[in-house]
């Protein structure tokens, strides 16, 4: 259904359309005679433009950051939940009995153990892991 236009809305469109037509000589000296410096108009323009331009990249940061604020709650959240599947697969890798057709060993540590801060890691790398293949596997 097409909305009736208010005579106003003809007129304002009547107003922007005889500018749009104007060459840039005819927009000038119009401007002059109502007493703008084109070049001033023009900066004030552009000055608008960036100002608008500002708005909408700092509306897209912050709409990015709560984006990125959900993905990583809901990561972090699933990451506790498969927490000790992934633990007993972690074993399984250390223990190189993770898959029996193929043997799988870890990188050498200089003869040292894994410190917890390195368990920890490598359960969260496996957790992310487990959800990436997760989330492929629904697509």
């Amino acid at each position: 259904m097409t909305r009736k236009k208010d005579p106003l809305e003809h007129v304002e469109d009547a107003i922007i359309d005889s500018i749009l037509r104007l060459s840039g000589d005819q927009l000038d000296d119009e401007l002059r005679d109502a007493g703008i410096e084109p070049n001033d108009a023009l900066s004030k323009v552009d000055a608008a433009i960036e100002r608008g331009i500002l708005k909408a990249g700092k509306a897209n940061l912050e709409r990015a950051r709560a984006q990125l604020a959900l993905v990583k709650s809901g990561l972090s959240s699933s990451l506790a939940a498969n927490k000790r599947t992934t633990r007993e697969r972690f074993e399984k890798i250390r223990s190189g009995k993770a898959n029996d057709s193929e043997p799988i060993m870890m990188a050498a540590r200089k003869g040292e153990e894994l410190s917890k801060n390195d368990i920890e890691g490598l359960l969260e790398d496996l957790a992310e892991l487990d959800q990436l293949e997760d989330d492929d596997s629904r697509s």
